[in-house]
């Protein structure tokens, strides 16, 4: 079996199923431009509903920014992977999870978007679906959680889809955005839906088969496997 943990994250997960060829890795410094130029047309969708930090996006910010990611990442503090097209390199969009609360070392909450002009084509939901299966066959996470605005419909689909559970509503969570991220086309939603699954729902979900059977993962030291291989860390 390959090695991977928390210590030792994958190198890169590969999805292959008939044209829908994705790679899945940690970002680089040499991303930093396809970054910027997804951000261009991306960037009024993301801050309508999330949490992206107020400044310019030059190439020195999307340079630090891909670095960041890239270090917290094998420190195994946040794991955040570029979803790119395997056969042309194009940056596609982003998913990634982070811990969710510091009493529980093994829950964790996913975050994904999807570059402007590949939206409504089902990547989201397939990012998500993908990096679930990674979350809870190699990271060791027993608990995953999604939120949402309530206003967010696209993405309560996409929540929805991929079998997590609907655990309730999260009333005036985070602070109305300041007039700043209101100029930049940030929405407030004063209540949030909250969602999650644990480590023992995965077999049942209606997806779960054909996923782990098109999606390879990568080690550190140069092994693959088939999800489909590889258990549940329990």
């Amino acid at each position: 079996m390959p090695l991977i943990s928390r210590s030792l994250p994958p190198k890169k997960i590969e999805y292959k199923k008939g044209e829908m060829q994705l790679l899945f890795r940690p970002f680089e410094a040499d991303d930093a431009r396809k970054f910027q130029d997804v951000l261009k047309d991306t960037l009024p969708a993301l801050y309508k509903y999330m949490l992206w930090p107020e400044q310019d996006w030059n190439f020195e910010e999307c340079l630090r920014w891909t670095i960041q990611r890239h270090g917290e990442y094998f420190l195994g503090i946040e794991f955040e992977w570029g979803c790119f097209n395997l056969l042309t390199g194009e940056l596609l969009g982003a998913v990634g999870i982070m811990p969710a609360f510091s009493f529980n070392p093994d829950c964790y909450e996913i975050g994904y978007w999807i570059s402007q002009k590949h939206t409504n084509k089902g990547l989201a939901t397939l990012c998500t679906q993908v990096i679930t299966l990674a979350s809870f066959k190699c990271l060791g996470v027993k608990r995953l959680q999604v939120g949402s605005a309530s206003a967010n419909q696209a993405s309560i689909r996409v929540i929805e889809k991929c079998g997590f559970k609907y655990e309730g509503e999260l009333r005036g969570l985070f602070p109305p955005p300041s007039e700043e991220k209101i100029k930049r086309g940030t929405l407030y939603c004063e209540t949030d839906y909250l969602y999650a699954l644990l480590y023992n729902d995965c077999e049942k979900l209606n997806w779960y088969e054909d996923v782990q059977k098109s999606s390879s993962i990568f080690s550190l030291d140069g092994e693959n496997v088939l999800f489909s291989e590889l258990p549940v860390k329990i």
